[in-house]
């Protein structure tokens, strides 16, 4: 179902709760009509097929009540939609519309990949540690030639998250890096510290090979600080 037709049956359903008397399709879409741009036809036809799924019943010559597989929709359709607003709210704001909000992004992922370095301490397997080490041996050979090694450094921190083995750590972690139309920005600040951050990378990897949990946590911590305060210098220049 489609999002408007979602919460325009929310709306017609809520209605009908809120009502003290049966309604029908001209006194809804009277209701209704403008703030949706829907017609008496349209919401006429909603009605039809709420009829059908059993959500409402027609009263003869009266209009519509609420039943109770209806008001169990009501409260379903209010969480899905309810979600879906947060959601649209969460992807707004990890799409920052000036520089400074990359700070905001940073602090929030943070918080989630120390959790994620504590984690990959733990359950990081051979396989994983090796793709690291690979990643960092590249990354390496880029910053000594002048290239800042943003691929590498994107790679690195996505291993870190799946070694966590924690997939709602990894989606939002990804979802955090890569939406926002501002990643020039971090290519820059990258380059002009590349060689301190490849150096926290192999210090994280050090704690991640050695089980050392809390070590990871505070290992990409730092990290992320300087890179928050790398940021903070650059907006100032800016």
């Amino acid at each position: 179902m489609a999002e408007l037709d979602q919460q325009l049956d929310y709306e017609i359903l809520k209605e009908l709760l809120n009502s003290r008397e049966p309604l029908g399709a001209v006194n809804l879409s009277i209701i209704l009509g403008e703030k949706y741009g829907v017609s008496q036809a349209t919401i006429g036809r909603r009605l039809l097929q709420m009829d059908h799924a059993g959500y409402t019943k027609k009263l003869k010559n009266m209009g519509r009540i609420l039943t109770q597989k209806g008001i169990e929709h009501l409260s379903a359709l209010n969480n899905k939609l309810s979600f879906e607003n947060a959601k649209k709210e969460f992807l707004e704001s990890i799409s920052p519309s000036n520089i400074s909000d990359l700070i905001d992004i940073l602090i929030a992922r943070r918080g989630l990949e120390k959790e994620a370095a504590f984690l990959a301490a733990k359950n990081a397997d051979e396989d994983i540690i090796n793709q690291m080490q690979e990643v960092l041996l590249i990354q390496k050979t880029k910053i000594s030639q002048g290239i800042s090694g943003d691929n590498e450094d994107r790679e690195f921190h996505r291993l870190i998250a799946v070694a966590s083995k924690n997939k709602v750590l990894l989606r939002t972690i990804m979802l955090l890096r890569e939406q926002n139309d501002l990643t020039r920005h971090f290519a820059t600040v990258r380059k002009a510290i590349g060689g301190k951050l490849y150096d926290d990378h192999v210090r994280i990897l050090e704690m991640i090979k050695a089980k050392d949990s809390r070590g990871a946590y505070r290992a990409i911590e730092s990290h992320l600080n300087k890179m928050i305060k790398e940021f903070q210098n650059y907006i100032i220049q800016k």
